[in-house]
């Protein structure tokens, strides 16, 4: 029996392990430093709403009140603090998952990298390797007078 061919599946598992580990230490690094901004950030926004009596400015116009009738436990300015929390969460998520660089078969049934494609004109080749958000300077534009 040949151990040749037993050993090369292994093979390239451990290949493909090794490939993939360094993008996945630094996705995980990317959600730490994400979830820590959006805390930061949404402690910021709290206090900064704060400091210039938006909750004060809420509560007379009687939102607070009605978020209280409807069961919520925190005013407005806890609400602005939260939203922009997981509006940072998602974009670290986003950063986070196209950094890992995931490959699928197209319809050719080639392996292709897909992941957000905020511009169709920008080619994959002119992207950031680890957001895959694109370099506008590649872009080809044409100015026309009107």
């Amino acid at each position: 029996m040949n151990v040749e061919l037993l050993v090369e599946p292994l093979k390239a598992l451990l290949h493909s392990a090794g490939e993939f580990l360094p993008r996945l230490a630094i996705a995980v690094v990317v959600l730490v430093a994400g979830w820590l901004l959006a805390k930061a950030v949404r402690f910021a926004v709290v206090r900064g709403l704060r400091a210039i009596n938006f909750n004060v400015l809420t509560e007379r116009a009687g939102m607070d009140g009605f978020l209280a009738q409807g069961g919520i436990s925190t005013d407005t300015t806890g609400i602005f603090g939260i939203l922009v929390y997981w509006l940072i969460i998602l974009a670290t998520l986003v950063i986070a998952f196209n950094g890992l660089g995931l490959t699928y078969p197209d319809s050719d049934g080639v392996s292709a990298a897909h992941g957000v494609a905020p511009n169709e004109l920008t080619a994959s080749a002119d992207r950031d390797w680890l957001a895959g958000t694109p370099w506008h300077k590649h872009v080809p534009a044409r100015i026309e007078a009107a």
